[in-house]
């Protein structure tokens, strides 16, 4: 996953042995994120032992999938296609917690939204 911040500086997530690195494209002492950049990396960087969704729905972001607005439907067609079982409820909350987190931005009316990208990938 890259991400251009809004200071210029790119800043990569890559999992090196079980391990993820932060690498940044120039040098850097401190760098300031805004919220949206902050719980960007934030998700990208979250782990869990035991799997759970939220980390396929930040992978769908960091490939791409939600480039183009994607219904719930589309989602949960992915999900599926990837051999991912998750209830429709589970689904709905890890879908709301991105948004709330500002990863992914949400249009339309309550059981018909729409879900993209809040941020721009390079």
């Amino acid at each position: 996953m890259k991400i251009k911040l809004v200071n210029g500086v790119t800043v990569s997530v890559s999992d090196e042995e079980g391990q993820k690195v932060l690498k940044f494209d120039q040098p850097v002492r401190v760098i300031a994120l805004d919220p949206t950049e902050a719980s960007y990396i934030g998700a990208s960087l979250y782990r869990s032992k035991r799997i759970t969704l939220l980390p396929h729905l930040v992978s769908l972001v960091e490939l791409g999938f939600f480039r183009t607005p994607r219904t719930f439907r589309d989602v949960k067609t992915e999900l599926t296609r990837l051999n991912l079982k998750a209830t429709s409820g589970t689904v709905t909350m890890c879908l709301a917690a991105l948004v709330h987190k500002g990863v992914l931005s949400r249009t339309g009316k309550r059981r018909h939204y729409a879900y993209a990208s809040a941020i721009s990938l390079r």
